[in-house]
């Protein structure tokens, strides 16, 4: 996946959660938060998938199958008694995580440079849109309440997959795979930007990516939004920030 010419790409593509917001560790606490009040229910928790970036590929991983797996075991377990089916516990446990968590969201920190990045990306006229792992509806109203909205031509997430979101960013402006660039901290998002066929910008606080699984990468790899704003612009061909 060797880094783009100049002036190649047109559109960026934009993960979320520890991309642009510091988000996965409150994420993780406050489902942890959800489910210790169950009798077994952290134990239950460690074995669920939970974390999309480090999903088996084909995995779906969202709060839906996340709360709808756990309110099934915790029901085959004989650890919840009453009339509520597992089905409706799940979706009840999942509407509790995401009020809860949308509030915390609202008053996170950003990843350095984020909103100075999309600033200026949007000054210079290159559009941008998210492509989130996150059920869509509690998406948009995160970046409404974060005041981000106006920065993005388009929010896509679950139930779609990440490629199919990268098809249909192309599809929006009628652009090729190439013409876009991916950015994202997960290796989900380097898989599916390799999919896809598009460029792609990792984020990571380490040069080889997490675990080391970009050692030795040909694809850009940057620690905040500030570095990938410079990338951006390079592979953009427009000016660089000045911070």
């Amino acid at each position: 996946m060797p880094e783009p010419t100049r002036g190649s790409v047109r559109y960026v593509s934009l993960d979320f959660d520890n991309t642009l917001l510091l988000s996965e560790a409150s994420k993780q606490t406050t489902m942890r938060e959800v489910c210790s009040r169950f009798e077994q229910g952290l134990d239950i928790l460690s074995t669920i998938s939970t974390d999309s970036r480090t999903a088996p590929p084909g995995t779906s991983v969202t709060r839906y199958t996340i709360f709808n797996e756990f309110a099934s075991v915790l029901s085959e377990r004989g650890l919840h008694s009453s009339d509520e089916t597992a089905e409706a516990l799940g979706e009840r446990l999942a509407t509790e995580f995401s009020e809860l968590v949308q509030t915390r969201l609202a008053e996170a920190d950003e990843v350095p440079g984020a909103a100075a990045m999309l600033a200026h990306l949007g000054a210079q006229q290159v559009p941008c849109c998210i492509n989130s792992a996150t059920p869509v509806e509690p998406l948009v109203q995160l970046i409404d309440a974060l005041g981000w909205s106006d920065h993005f031509r388009g929010v896509w997430g679950a139930p779609g997959t990440k490629v199919d979101n990268l098809w249909l960013a192309a599809r929006s402006r009628n652009l090729l795979p190439e013409e876009i660039v991916h950015v994202g901290d997960g290796d989900n998002d380097r898989k599916a930007a390799q999919e896809f066929g598009c460029p792609f910008i990792g984020v990571s606080d380490s040069p080889d990516g997490p675990d080391g699984k970009w050692a030795g990468a040909s694809f850009a790899v940057v620690s905040d939004m500030h570095a990938a704003c410079a990338k951006i612009c390079e592979y953009a061909d427009i000016p660089g920030p000045v911070w």
